[in-house]
């Protein structure tokens, strides 16, 4: 996974070394979250100090998964795939997100 952050900054999850990266809401939002995916983050954001960066990207990943599903997405054609198929387009929403909504930053271990 890589994002790219503030100032142009790009991080890769897989060479961080030492580090997890995690979410964090912002305390002085720019926006309200326009999407349902990111209102979904917002809301286990709010209610979890910090999630790790990989299980935000799983769970919105399933969230765009489920939503396809109730609003026309076939089992037949989406089912086999599952919530890995929208797994670009959370690390998407989550990246475009970074320094709006939330923040993304390294937590030791």
């Amino acid at each position: 996974m890589t994002f790219t952050l503030l100032r142009g900054l790009t991080w890769s999850a897989e060479r961080a070394v030492g580090a997890e990266l995690v979410v964090r809401l912002l305390d002085d939002p720019c926006r309200a979250p326009a999407t349902p995916a990111e209102r979904r983050a917002v809301a286990l954001l709010a209610r979890e100090e910090a999630v790790p960066l990989r299980r935000l990207v799983e769970l919105v990943a399933r969230d765009l998964y489920r939503h396809e599903l109730r609003h026309g997405g076939s089992t037949a054609e989406i089912g086999f795939a599952g919530s890995a198929l929208f797994r670009a387009d959370a690390e998407r929403v989550i990246a475009d997100a970074a320094g709006s909504l939330w923040m993304i930053d390294r937590h030791h271990n």
